[in-house]
């Protein structure tokens, strides 16, 4: 994690990024985003995120990897998507 990158006031805590939003309305989204520092190798994986709602619905997503090449495009996104 790049220190300070989580945008909409998102925070590190313990080893995840969280994010809280009082409401979304109907058919409203958001996009939350953070960046990592990647030291050697050349894939990212993301194996561990969620969402939850106060209601008690809770949402996750399998993992996703990412091989990162050399020369390519300087932003890779890992997107939660989740449509009903």
């Amino acid at each position: 994690y790049a220190a300070g990158s989580a945008n909409l006031a998102g925070q590190l805590v313990g080893d995840q990024v969280q994010w809280q939003w009082p409401i979304l309305a109907h058919e409203e989204s958001k996009t939350f985003t953070f960046r990592v520092i990647v030291d050697g190798g050349n894939e990212i994986v993301n194996d561990d995120y969620s969402v939850s709602s106060s209601e008690g619905v809770t949402a996750w997503g399998s993992p996703v990897l990412v091989t990162v090449m050399t020369g390519g495009p300087g932003e890779v996104y890992l997107p939660i998507i989740l449509k009903k």
